[in-house]
């Protein structure tokens, strides 16, 4: 897990997932899998893929705390 928070905090500071992969030297969807499974495992939406930039749902800051 130590791995996909990493993902998921560097998706939240890049505000992108295509920018966090290219910083984690990881495809984009790769990265989009590990956030999917994140979301599935802990029941919840940590992005809002509404808004450009994404940005963090109130679940997800509370995540990433």
């Amino acid at each position: 897990m130590d791995n996909k928070l990493l993902y998921i905090k560097t998706i939240a500071e890049e505000k992108s997932v295509s920018k966090a992969a290219v910083r984690m030297c990881l495809t984009q969807p790769y990265m989009s899998k590990i956030l999917r499974e994140v979301e599935i495992q802990y029941g919840i939406t940590l992005f809002d893929r509404k808004t450009t930039p994404i940005s963090l749902t109130p679940a997800g800051e509370r995540f990433i705390k």
